[in-house]
């Protein structure tokens, strides 16, 4: 998915003259202390910011979650931002559309999986020279519908299966890969001598392409949480492109990512699927909403340059086959196993430069600019690893372990022919 206080002016003293001599003197010093005075009392006051206009467009939302937008115009402010002040018992983002103080956020909120409705509240700070403004909002999100009973004979579902290549998706208006992918090939056997690279928030194994790189892909099984040791602890897991910049000017270092947040709140895991541009003016970050996902399901994802020149993130789980796609250039949305496809934004104000890297990743993400407690995870595996090379290996010296206040809390284990896999430590 960062005021000044005021200071205090001692008031001036006057003596009162006590004897009746000089009193010319007395009474032009009298005019011109009152002259100071009246000085200091023009420069004093300082206009406090005002908050003109802070409006949702609506307040109420179903369980399925939604975007809402927020309307912003501040006057006299220097800086402004919006803050979550309840515990997020459902994924909550939000991006800036405009400028600081004027303008909006569109703020994207995941579904409501509890039987009980939710109120999130927010605050706007508007701060400025020696003052604040504050202003609080409450998004209500409705409570899930109750789970139907239990049939004598419960469904049953085909397994997932997997291609070794990703196809191209079904939907007309998503644009397949320019580059066929080329899975991985040969790995070393054994741990490098100076150990994983070190990180405080990334772990898994992060490819360099000084060439430039046009595809990757990815996929793994949605991790079970230990939520009765991090009852409000979170990860997420995902596959994206650029996430490492370049000295040479190939890569702006932009990183284009698509995938999970696995959640503990109150003691229950819940899940999230999304796609990010990372960093963006202003960010995109955005959930999918219809794209259900659970522990034990397997999660496909793609981001990659099509012909067309756009830039395509797809993320699919496989244990449903409902997608969520992003088309630079074009729209964001739910894609479901018939073709249908659910438009949820807008992304044709979006581009991509390109990227150097590539990423397969457990994050400890961070939510208000903060780290969120990182969630035991057990151990997630990456297989079907793709990217758009012609031949390429991950060496093991290019594994990220998350290293805090000293403790490594979670490392990769050496890559195979297969993948590789992440697991927590912490």
């Amino acid at each position: 998915m960062s005021g000044a206080r005021p200071s205090k002016r001692t008031p001036a003293r006057r003596t009162i003259a006590r004897w009746g001599v000089f009193l010319t003197a007395v009474a032009v010093v009298g005019a011109f202390g009152a002259g100071i005075g009246q000085g200091v009392a023009q420069a004093a006051p300082v206009a406090p910011p005002v908050v003109r206009v802070l409006r949702l467009d609506r307040h109420l939302l179903p369980a399925t979650g939604g975007v809402v937008s927020l309307s912003v115009r501040t006057d006299r402010a220097s800086s402004c931002h919006l803050e979550l002040l309840s515990i997020p018992h459902l994924a909550v983002r939000f991006r800036r559309q405009a400028s600081i103080c004027n303008g909006g956020y569109a703020i994207t909120i995941g579904p409501n999986r509890h039987e009980v409705a939710i109120d999130l509240v927010f605050r706007y700070l508007a701060e400025g020279e020696g003052a604040a403004a504050a202003r609080r909002l409450v998004i209500k999100v409705a409570a899930a519908p109750a789970p139907p009973a239990p049939s004598a004979t419960a469904p049953t579902r085909a397994p997932a299966t997997s291609s070794p290549a990703p196809p191209a998706s079904t939907f007309a208006g998503v644009p397949a890969p320019a580059a066929s992918p080329v899975l991985l090939d040969v790995a070393p056997a054994s741990q490098p001598a100076s150990g994983f690279q070190e990180s405080d928030n990334w772990s898994g194994y992060l490819l360099p392409a000084p060439g430039g790189i046009s595809y990757v892909g990815g996929q793994w099984v949605v991790p079970r949480l230990d939520c009765q040791a991090t009852p409000n602890g979170a990860e997420s897991t995902w596959v994206g492109l650029g996430g490492a910049g370049n000295s040479a000017g190939a890569s702006t270092g932009s990183l284009l990512q698509t995938g999970t947040d696995d959640q503990c709140v109150g003691g229950l895991q819940q899940e999230s699927a999304w796609w990010e541009l990372y960093p963006s003016a202003p960010n995109a970050a955005q959930y999918f909403v219809g794209l259900t996902v659970q522990p034990g399901n397997t999660m496909r994802a793609q981001v990659y340059q099509a012909a067309s020149g756009q830039w395509v993130t797809e993320l699919e789980n496989l244990s449903s086959g409902v997608s969520g796609v992003m088309v630079s250039g074009g729209s964001w949305g739910v894609l479901d196993p018939s073709g249908n496809f659910d438009e949820q934004g807008n992304a044709s104000g979006l581009s991509y430069s390109g990227a150097t890297s590539a990423e397969w990743i457990v994050e400890d993400y961070q939510l208000n600019q903060v780290q969120v407690p990182f969630a035991d995870y057990g151990t997630v595996s990456f297989s079907n690893l793709a990217t758009s090379l012609e031949t390429w290996t991950l060496d093991a010296g290019e594994g990220q372990a998350i290293v805090q206040n000293g403790a490594t809390i979670s490392t990769p284990g050496l890559p195979a022919r297969s993948g590789f896999s992440v697991t927590f430590t912490g």
